[in-house]
């Protein structure tokens, strides 16, 4: 289910790209006729402008901007934004310039195009952003305690944009346990439905060591009732 959220949260986020260059691209145009006689036609410019924004998106998608992970207001991210666009500016150059295939004359729209383009998206992403962090997120209990679980654990607990948010860990084997956790620890000997509902958990992630464990597996049939999605720890790290 979240891996078909963060497809669904992709496509939006696609699409509300191709929908804001085109708002660019028209609002220049609309900009431009009003402050000259001549009419600008709309039609002259949609085909060599729809090649163009499809390399804009592809120049989005190899600079990350279309990466979950990276999708936080940061300075990283409008660096990679700006980089992103400042890459599709000097493609669209390079395009109309010593390409000229069409008739149109881009001297004086390009640049007013740049500063709308960037304006729209730089909004539409800090939005985007913004809403995905402060969406519901998949509340995580990890049961059992392995280096790879508490390294993704914090991992989430900084990158909130993925829409998974730990909340504690499970001591399933009575684990050595060194170094501070950045979640509360529970142990098996507690009840585990009342923790799940103390912690109004979505998912359990097990370890591998523990799947086969018939005691395990009882203690997993407690919670079932609650419509809890217990999953193995490598496909939520893998997800």
């Amino acid at each position: 289910m979240t891996g078909h959220n963060h497809r669904i949260k992709k496509i939006i986020l696609f699409f509300g790209d191709i929908l804001l260059l085109y708002g660019a691209l028209l609002a220049t145009l609309y900009i431009r006729q009003y402050f000259q006689t001549d009419r600008i036609l709309v039609e002259r410019h949609i085909i060599p402008f729809t090649i163009i924004f499809a390399f804009w998106l592809i120049f989005f998608g190899a600079f990350g901007l279309y990466d979950l992970r990276l999708m936080k207001n940061s300075k990283i991210f409008l660096y990679r934004l700006l980089k992103a666009i400042g890459a599709s500016i000097v493609l669209t150059i390079l395009f109309l310039y010593f390409l000229p295939f069409f008739e149109i004359e881009p001297r004086r729209n390009l640049f007013l195009l740049a500063i709308l383009a960037t304006i729209f998206i730089f909004l539409w992403r800090y939005l985007f952003n913004l809403l995905i962090v402060r969406a519901p997120a998949s509340r995580v209990i990890f049961l059992g305690i392995t280096k790879e679980m508490v390294e993704l654990a914090d991992f989430l607990l900084k990158n909130p944009q993925l829409g998974q948010r730990p909340v504690a860990f499970i001591s399933a084997n009575g684990e050595d346990i060194t170094s501070a956790l950045p979640l509360p620890l529970y142990t098996l000997q507690q009840d585990l439905a009342h923790v799940v509902r103390d912690l109004d958990a979505d998912v359990v992630a097990i370890s591998s060591e523990l799947k086969e464990n018939k005691t395990l597996v009882k203690v997993l049939f407690q919670i079932i009732p609650l419509g809890i999605s217990v999953t193995e720890f490598p496909k939520l790290h893998e997800m």
